[in-house]
């Protein structure tokens, strides 16, 4: 419940859920429930609750619960949840600006990999991985992967991801096109948690393509889009 709610940008909504999850969680009682859902219930809320506590403008503290969402998943040793948290924690240190720590993490699930068969969670690792280290060829096909699949979970964030690296290393334009994929998939999935996201990074497209002020793209300011981005 509280993860689809952190997702739409009902944070306020969905985080309540996620910490009442680890308020109530005893590991004695609720240990078998990682092999009857097929990851542990603990370890889900630990990897959940970072994003919505960064989307809520208390990056320490997001920073502070995907540390202990990774102790506490090597600790239970279960390799499904381990898989998961090894593949969400590293979506907030995205947001956080830490690529040395999305690649530090985000690399562990390439070994669990080769022990255990945790194929969706190594995708989305894979994914989260080469954009941390700038391989736009390898983002792109991990990306059309997915849609292929129908496997669509935070697709808009990713795409946003590929967006960022062509605009930072192609060209701007390419970027803008990219980000509206972006912004569409959000849209359709109403994962509106990376809108403010979007909006800055056009902004940051827009400022690096015209110099600041408005733009050529019909009203859009370059100053509206970081004003929606605090909104």
């Amino acid at each position: 419940v509280g993860l689809p709610d952190i997702l739409r940008g009902r944070l306020q909504r969905g985080r309540p859920y996620i910490e009442r999850t680890l308020s109530l969680y005893d590991i004695r009682e609720h240990e078998h429930l990682a092999f009857l859902y097929g990851h542990d219930p603990a370890v889900a809320a630990y990897s959940q609750l970072p994003i919505g506590l960064w989307a809520e403008g208390y990056p320490d503290r997001a920073r502070e619960m995907c540390a202990r969402c990774i102790d506490f998943a090597r600790e239970k040793n279960h390799p499904p949840s381990l898989a998961m948290a090894y593949a969400l924690v590293p979506i907030t240190y995205h947001l956080l600006r830490e690529p040395e720590s999305v690649l530090r993490v985000g690399g562990e699930i390439f070994s669990l990999s080769q022990q255990f068969d945790v194929p969706l969670w190594h995708h989305l690792g894979s994914i989260i991985c080469a954009s941390a280290s700038g391989e736009i060829e390898k983002l792109g096909q991990l990306i059309e992967a997915s849609e292929s699949s129908g496997q669509n979970f935070f697709g808009s964030f990713y795409t946003m991801l590929l967006a960022h690296l062509i605009g930072k290393t192609r060209s701007v334009e390419e970027g803008l096109d990219a980000l509206d994929r972006a912004q569409a998939k959000m849209e359709k999935s109403d994962e509106r948690i990376i809108e403010p996201e979007i909006h800055r990074m056009r902004g940051e497209l827009l400022v690096k393509k015209s110099g600041g002020g408005r733009s050529d793209s019909g009203d859009t300011t370059v100053e509206e889009c970081f004003r929606h981005s605090l909104d």
